[in-house]
């Protein structure tokens, strides 16, 4: 497994409220200050992730895992052709489809991979540690490469905690692609035509934002928190926003949500770069 950042915990926080001048009501409205400092509220940093269906439809998510672990088989052909270039992108696409996959483990859509999903992030994160080695990195691969293929497992029991399961860096790295694969798809002359795909990389990048958003790696304070989730919200409700626009056929609105991704990109790297 990589070395994902711990969760972060946001600090506790609320406003006092007097609702009466007298000293009685006073003493009342502190103590009711300081419990709710200690337990939190119902929209602070620990609040529940939106519903997966929200942003991402578990097909186009299972279809763009598919199609990585497929695109990988490139890189990992020939043992003498294995550099650098070859090992960061293993790397890169390994840590993106563990992202992926946790947003499958925890979807709220019924789909075949419910009950896989929670391994295909263990062996998508194994891959992702050895992308160095080529033999331990092609072993793996085809690993997960046969877990696609199988029809899933029926489990009572998924594990559907959210939490940081790939390295931030590189599901950064994995970002800009992914933006830029789906830009393409809705620009184009055949944006009909080429719909599903389209959407497809518009819910990867849901994904990876609403991932993202679980680590707190570049973040030095509260403050810098609660930026970075809205942010990574921003990306995923527009990836979402897209995605519907393309589903709608309607080329024009797809073209304004992935001008407001990119504006969210650039608020971004302004803050964290």
């Amino acid at each position: 497994m990589p070395n994902p950042a711990q969760t972060y915990k946001a600090k506790k926080g609320t406003k006092m409220v007097w609702l009466a001048r007298n000293r009685w009501a006073g003493w009342i409205a502190v103590t009711i200050v300081m419990l709710v400092v200690a337990g939190g509220s119902a929209d602070d940093g620990d609040s529940k992730p939106p519903a997966p269906s929200s942003y991402a439809d578990a097909e186009k998510l299972i279809a763009y895992f598919q199609q990585t672990v497929r695109r990988m088989s490139e890189d990992l052909s020939d043992p003498d052709e294995y550099g650098e270039e070859q090992q960061e992108r293993v790397s890169m696409r390994a840590h993106t489809l563990a992202a992926v996959a946790l947003v499958l483990r925890c979807h709220d859509q019924k789909h075949p991979w419910k009950g896989l999903a929670g391994e295909l992030v263990e062996v998508a994160s194994e891959l992702a540690s050895a992308s160095d080695n080529f033999e331990e990195a092609r072993a793996l691969h085809a690993k997960l490469a046969d877990l696609t293929k199988s029809k899933g497992k029926e489990k009572s029991d998924v594990d559907e905690s959210w939490e940081p399961v790939a390295d931030l860096a590189e599901l950064m790295k994995a970002v800009p692609i992914i933006n830029n694969q789906m830009r393409r798809g809705i620009q184009s002359r055949r944006f009909a035509r080429s719909a599903d795909r389209t959407a497809m990389y518009a819910a990867a990048l849901a994904a990876v934002a609403q991932a993202s958003s679980l680590d707190d790696s570049y973040c030095e304070d509260d403050a810098d928190y609660a930026k970075w989730k809205r942010l990574c919200a921003e990306m995923r409700d527009g990836a979402a926003a897209a995605a519907k626009a393309v589903a709608e056929k309607n080329q024009d609105e797809a073209k304004r949500q992935a001008e407001r991704i990119v504006k969210t990109c650039d608020a971004c790297h302004e803050s964290f770069r």
